[in-house]
């Protein structure tokens, strides 16, 4: 539910929130832009436990700041302005929310270093976010990457490092990091929850011949198999070159693998049997990732198929080469490198 411009209830949402309070199961998501609430009301709101899917409070009064970012909610989008806080005002605000994206809004002049460094430092301290939108907007105001964001972008690393569950790490509307993510990124090789990184481009480095390449994102994709590098569109982010595109390849197929274990035993073997049988038997490094998940199944392989399988009732389900092949079920197609630019498009979380 959205309330738009400046809506207000009649009766300043008295029987909107009492309706609320007495909901035994979620509501839902709630956006609002302004506040169609009495004061008394919105407090009564923020304070809600549990009651929604995701709250998206915008532009509401800064006295209710902290209120906001306590809420007890799945999911919390909310925008703030930098000059309404003080770095010792995140000392002790408890954010409970694991699912968070929020959106800076820098004046001219303001200490934004220092408030967003005091707040990634409370997130580092809180250690459970699994989610995390990290915007920022600016009027009359450019940052100057040189001069001002190595120590913001060292407190960032500190808190995706101490969250350790976190899955999703969204920067693509943080432009200001573009030039220090292969700093970034090496923080992310030996993370354990890291799934998605969203990102508005990466820097490429070219050689003698004008070749591109981006040798820390190669690193990370040789040493986290289960992190995927985005754009804000959801199109993964290479080189430009096939090398990248197969290593994106395999470990897609890691992650496949992987989700085959979550599987009932009537299941699996029929997943694992199939995906040997198909075009994983054609590479050795496939058939290896393949049976060291799944050991166990070694021994009724080596008896022979079961007769389901033996009958040809096969499951396909892991994905296929991005290189065309009799057993192709996805094309991917390469674009003019730009560092960025974006082969194939994902429906990974946003």
């Amino acid at each position: 539910m959205t309330f738009f411009g400046q809506f207000e209830l009649q009766d300043e949402g008295t029987a909107f929130v009492d309706a609320l309070q007495q909901r035994t199961s979620p509501f839902g998501s709630l956006q609002f832009y302004g506040s169609p609430f009495g004061d008394q009301n919105l407090e009564r709101l923020l304070q809600l436990e549990n009651t929604f899917e995701r709250l998206s409070p915008l532009g509401i009064d800064p006295k209710f700041n902290r209120l906001a970012l306590s809420a007890k909610v799945n999911a919390l989008d909310y925008k703030f302005c930098v000059k309404d806080f003080q770095p010792n005002d995140f000392d002790s605000l408890v954010i409970s929310t694991k699912d968070l994206s929020v959106d800076l809004y820098i004046g001219k002049g303001d200490p934004w270093k220092e408030i967003l460094i005091a707040f990634l430092n409370r997130l580092s301290i809180l250690g459970h976010m699994e989610k995390f939108n990290l915007r920022t907007s600016c009027s009359d105001f450019g940052f100057n990457p040189k001069e001002c964001v190595v120590p913001v972008v060292d407190a960032l690393i500190r808190a995706v490092t101490a969250n350790q569950k976190l899955s999703c790490l969204n920067l693509s509307s943080a432009y200001w990091v573009e030039e220090h993510l292969p700093n970034i990124v090496k923080a992310l090789e030996d993370h354990e929850g890291i799934r998605h990184l969203f990102v508005f481009n990466y820097p490429v480095e070219k050689d003698s011949r004008g070749r591109t390449s981006c040798p820390s994102l190669t690193r990370l994709l040789e040493r986290n198999p289960n992190i995927r590098v985005l754009d804000s569109c959801g199109n993964l982010i290479t080189d430009g070159s096939n090398k990248m595109l197969l290593m994106y390849f395999r470990n897609f197929f890691y992650q496949d693998s992987l989700d085959f274990r979550k599987e009932s035993n009537t299941v699996r073997p029929f997943l694992v049997a199939s995906t040997l049988m198909g075009f994983a038997s054609a590479q050795f490094p496939l058939i290896a990732t393949l049976l060291s998940h799944h050991t166990d199944l070694l021994c009724d392989f080596m008896k022979g198929p079961s007769p389901d399988v033996a009958g040809g009732n096969n499951v396909t389900v892991a994905r296929t080469s991005p290189q065309s092949t009799s057993h192709s079920k996805r094309k991917r197609t390469k674009q003019a490198p730009r560092a960025t630019k974006k082969h194939t498009t994902l429906a990974g979380d946003a």
